[in-house]
């Protein structure tokens, strides 16, 4: 026969058991969902309408950080690039951004105006997204939104590091690398690409 000290002990492990293991399942499915935020890519939506913003007309650009300037990016076919002279002016663009999608498109609209249309790096993917799934939603992407002409790379890996903000446009000004940040008229984009 148990004294009521055992009996006592022995319902406080059964239902401390229950409430452990309502814990563990519980923290178990927000793990999970926590895991799928940062290692699984939102599907692509078409989002030019989305969060929408009076673009900037301003020419705010400065100085790129000089780490971001030995970024590597990977090339559709799978070479890893450093990021140089040869490949700027960049568009630095993740495909779920409706500021991204609505420069791009814009930049699309007046490529013929502009003395060289940017190359695209296409990031803001989930940690461990193959080559194959960023080319995937880059394509739906390319597709959906009408674009053309633009060359892109792939920035798959650590893009938190180097990328604050989307869309950044890098390019050159004076020999010294430049950034703009976020959304801005074509005024400005010309100003910083170039007629």
């Amino acid at each position: 026969m148990m004294g009521k000290s055992e009996e006592n002990l022995r319902q406080f492990r059964t239902r401390f058991g229950a409430i452990f293991t309502i814990i563990a399942v519980l923290a178990g499915i927000v793990g999970v969902q926590v895991w799928r935020l940062y290692h699984t890519n939102p599907p692509f939506q078409n989002l030019l309408r989305a969060e929408m913003a009076t673009p900037l007309n301003t020419f705010n650009a400065s100085p790129v950080n000089p780490a971001d300037r030995r970024m590597i990016v990977v090339t559709g076919s799978g070479s890893r690039v450093q990021l140089d002279t040869k490949l700027l002016p960049t568009v630095i663009a993740a495909y779920w951004c409706p500021h991204c999608q609505r420069t791009l498109v814009l930049l699309d609209h007046y490529q013929k105006t502009l003395k060289r249309l940017p190359i695209v790096i296409s990031t803001g993917f989930a940690q461990g997204t193959t080559l194959a799934e960023a080319k995937r939603l880059t394509a739906q992407e390319t597709a959906a939104l009408h674009l053309r002409g633009f060359r892109v790379y792939y920035l798959l890996h650590n893009w938190r590091a180097s990328v604050t903000e989307f869309p950044t446009l890098m390019f050159l000004r004076d020999g010294r690398w430049m950034q703009l940040y976020g959304e801005h008229t074509i005024a400005v984009w010309r100003k910083a690409i170039g007629r």
